[in-house]
């Protein structure tokens, strides 16, 4: 092994994936003296990571945009690339990161392994458009494909919670929900991500929050997380929501891929879901490791077909993962339209009930 040259690549798509990767693999590699290095953007640390690949290195773990730039300036090398592993694949492939796709070009032409090359794609979540990509390019032809028998199902020790809500009552509501967590003792308290969809809703939702749970000074229980902010600032959010200094965390979809978060026992999407995936991906931070965890949607009118069908799928057990959020996919005629009808009534029989007596004519 070279200095610079590693042998394994471990591909991720954020900062906080790579961090929590490479800091997993150290702990897995130490017995067999494998050394695992960490390249990610963020200011400040380029020289810093430049010194650290500089040195021998047998696995890297890297986000595309900082290794590319490393590539270019000669400071890694690919030739002894042997092993890919790309993990949040769906996204990875189908989000149009351009730097991913310069990443695997130059990967195929530098490496000596040429058409030995081999690839591990890391995925929760098989998307049709990530089938599309391994149609489209040739790397995938030959992709072999495992998957778990609860692919695209909520686990099954997770509780689905849906209150429908109007929009003017959307924040009084989740101040009611989060109240237990926030005001109870900590011991009892679930340590709690509420989810948003853009980066303004997260900041207007967590200072709102403080603004409510200030009287009780519970309000620095509660932190903000979205990629607007620097990457310590990041960082010390996760780790004081790990240790339990913050019992709730507003956050955007930037916590919902692959973070792994032991303590979470509750997710609240403020902002519902656009579609059920991201549903399946939010839900996937809690209830892990065999614990219990719960699920609690606000819902409002523009989304209850979506919300009806998740909430069908998991009583049902059944996948989620192609639930539209079209309305008319659920009316007659619809590709949908069965999921939500109207199922008859169980008979007497089939509900466990003795069967009716004849009327005899006679009231009792």
């Amino acid at each position: 092994v070279r200095a610079g040259s590693p042998l394994g690549l471990v591909v991720c798509p954020t900062r906080e994936l790579a961090v929590q990767a490479s800091r997993t693999l150290k702990l897995i590699c130490h017995q067999a003296r494998l050394r695992v290095r960490l390249v990610h953007g963020g200011a400040g640390t380029f020289i810093k990571q430049r010194r650290e690949i500089s040195q021998i290195c047998d696995l890297l773990v890297a986000t595309p945009d900082r290794l590319l730039k490393f590539y270019r300036e000669n400071d890694v090398k690919f030739k002894d690339i042997a092993r890919v592993v790309i993990d949040e694949a769906d996204f990875l492939l189908t989000q149009g990161f351009a730097d991913l796709q310069e990443l695997l070009q130059e990967l195929s032409t530098a490496s000596r392994h040429g058409a030995d090359l081999r690839y591990t794609l890391v995925t929760a979540s098989i998307t049709k458009p990530l089938w599309k990509a391994f149609q489209d390019d040739p790397r995938w032809q030959k992709l072999h494909v495992l998957e778990s028998k609860s692919l695209h199902r909520p686990q099954a020790n997770c509780a689905h919670r849906f209150i429908r809500t109007k929009g003017r009552d959307k924040l009084k509501m989740l101040a009611s929900v989060l109240y237990p967590e926030l005001t109870g003792a900590a011991s009892l308290a679930k340590h709690t991500l509420v989810f948003c969809n853009t980066v303004s809703s997260c900041r207007s939702i967590a200072f709102k929050l403080r603004e409510e749970f200030e009287k009780n000074r519970n309000n620095k229980f509660i932190g903000c997380l979205h990629k607007d902010m620097k990457t310590e600032d990041r960082q010390k959010v996760l780790r004081a929501f790990a240790r339990g200094e913050y019992r709730v965390v507003v956050c955007t979809d930037l916590a919902q891929r692959g973070l792994d978060l032991p303590n979470c026992g509750h997710i609240v999407n403020f902002d519902f879901p656009l579609n059920s995936i991201d549903y399946l991906h939010r839900a996937g931070r809690t209830a892990r490791y065999g614990e219990a965890g719960t699920v609690t949607s606000l819902v409002r009118r523009r989304d209850k077909y979506l919300a009806k069908a998740i909430e069908r799928s998991c009583q049902l057990g059944k996948p989620i993962n192609n639930l539209s959020a079209d309305k008319r996919d659920y009316l007659r005629g619809g590709a949908l339209h069965q999921l939500l009808a109207r199922q008859p009534r169980a008979s007497a029989a089939e509900r466990g009930l003795p069967p009716p007596r004849p009327y005899d004519g006679s009231l009792r």
